[in-house]
């Protein structure tokens, strides 16, 4: 069996794109608040796979109101950030592989550009320990790193990896897909 390595190496930059400075590629330094949350499937109308049409049409209707506009999606849709488990917040629509097995695999979990979005969802998926924190709260500048996501990881353009597993097959195999703005 393989030790880890007591100092592992540091990131090398070849200079391959002299643009781009290495300190863009390390994340920022930040503390996971994990919690478990109550959020419902994702509904895109006419194109969610995760709910039933009709359900989907009347949340669509309901969105489309102008003193709440996109309530579901804002208030009660999936959680949007980094997680495990729970319901992918779809950046492209829905896209659910299927397993060799012929069976629709399970979201496994979502890594996220971006956390939260003070602007458009006020504090309802901002985590408790964060919600006093003004240098979180406050307004930033796009420019600032940590201003889409406290670990500094941007994937393309503000977009998530998602992975999927077959709960159906012993050897759980595993697919993924990413999705960007």
């Amino acid at each position: 069996m393989a030790q880890p390595l007591a100092s592992p190496p540091a990131p090398r930059f070849d200079g391959l794109f002299p643009d781009l400075a290495p300190q863009e590629y390390v994340p920022l330094p930040c503390v996971l608040h994990a919690e478990r949350i109550v959020e419902y499937p994702h509904s895109e109308w006419p194109y969610s796979s995760d709910l039933p049409d009709a359900l989907a049409e009347q949340l669509h209707r309901w969105d489309q109101q102008p003193d709440l506009p996109y309530s579901y999606w804002n208030a009660l849709s999936t959680a949007p950030g980094t997680k495990v488990g729970g319901h992918p917040r779809w950046v492209q629509g829905p896209w659910w592989p299927q397993c060799r097995c012929g069976l629709r695999m399970h979201h496994l979990l979502t890594i996220a550009s971006d956390e939260f979005e003070i602007a458009t969802l006020g504090r309802r998926w901002l985590p408790l320990e964060d919600r006093d924190d003004p240098t979180i709260t406050g307004r930033r500048l796009l420019i600032d790193r940590d201003c889409w996501a406290p670990h500094g990881i941007m994937l393309g353009d503000v977009g998530s990896l998602y992975l999927f597993t077959c709960t159906g097959c012993a050897d759980r195999p595993l697919a993924g897909t990413m999705q960007a703005m």
